[in-house]
């Protein structure tokens, strides 16, 4: 019982200097561990955590649990964040660059003036998310569910369309042939 308290204030110590603090204590403090020493915590749960401004590129993630999750300016550029559920989490600003977020639960995520050019969101619900200034610059939105997400100031590449198909009726977000930004008829 000794060794396991010595144990969490470590593990807590190390989330106040590395990872940011949290009052949460929803998520495994092991798997903390485990992120900060090798950045591979697939299926783990840190839901809750406060990881703001964590460096983190390349940190493998998936399915894991990040529901509620801060991670406000953190760097997970190139982060395999497939299946994750990040609904709730706080991303504003964050660099996720080229990230695999395939199949993962971003809904009601605040995303906004976020860096996701390149990113996989293929098969992604950013169902009621905020993406408000968030650059979408070459990222992958095959089959993205964005119904009530707020796409307003979003970057997306020269020429894009993205069509919301079933996910949130016939609307078409488009850049016009002038360069002028893009208009936005809501989902």
């Amino acid at each position: 019982m000794v060794g396991g308290r010595i144990k969490q204030r470590i593990v807590s110590t190390v989330l106040a200097v590395g990872l940011g603090t949290s009052y949460s204590t929803a998520f495994d403090l092991d798997a903390i561990e485990r992120l900060r020493s090798k950045a591979i915590c697939a299926d783990c749960d840190l839901s809750g955590a406060s990881m703001t401004g964590s460096y983190l590129p390349g940190a493998i993630l998936t399915n894991a649990n990040l529901t509620g999750v801060d991670l406000k300016e953190a760097n997970m550029n190139r982060a395999d964040l497939s299946r994750a559920n990040l609904s709730g989490a706080e991303l504003s600003g964050a660099s996720l660059n080229y990230a695999n977020l395939s199949g993962a639960n971003l809904s009601n995520a605040n995303l906004s003036k976020a860096s996701l050019s390149g990113a996989n969101l293929s098969n992604a619900s950013l169902s009621g998310a905020v993406l408000t200034g968030a650059s979408l610059r070459g990222a992958r939105l095959a089959r993205v569910q964005l119904s009530g997400a707020n796409l307003e100031g979003s970057k997306f590449a020269f020429g894009a369309k993205l069509r919301c198909g079933a996910a949130c009726g016939r609307e078409t977000l488009q850049h016009n042939n002038a360069g002028r930004p893009h208009r936005y008829r809501g989902c």
